[in-house]
């Protein structure tokens, strides 16, 4: 979903460039039992006929954080490939499914505030 000069910025692991390097993150990553990911929050917005912006929360089943900018370039064949995606890990979760719903509602509730002040 990436392309060929995609740039991941993972903070706090680091910067991976092009498709290999970033599956080689993801592959490690999930391969230390990180997955279930989960967007409780995302944002999407129209730059262009080709181009989307997203911002997020999310969690997975051992960490939470804040998805702060994904680019979408959407091809002539209406693929779209993300070119750039810059997340970072806010904190981790060790106590399973309980201390997983307790961030969700936590993050959920800070969302809820945050929505509030803007208005």
């Amino acid at each position: 979903m990436y392309t060929p000069d995609a740039a991941l910025i993972a903070m706090p692991y680091g910067t991976f460039r092009c498709n290999r390097t970033i599956a080689e993150f993801w592959d490690d990553l999930t391969g230390d039992g990180y997955n279930d990911l989960a967007f409780l929050h995302r944002e999407m917005t129209v730059v262009d006929h080709t181009t989307v912006h997203c911002t997020g929360v999310w969690t997975m089943n051992k960490a939470y954080g804040r998805l702060v900018r994904q680019i979408w370039n959407i091809g002539s064949d209406g693929t779209a490939r993300m070119a750039e995606e810059h997340l970072e890990v806010l904190g981790s979760i060790t106590g399973g499914p309980p201390e997983r719903a307790a961030v969700e509602a936590r993050l959920r509730h800070d969302m809820l505030g945050a929505a509030h002040e803007r208005v």
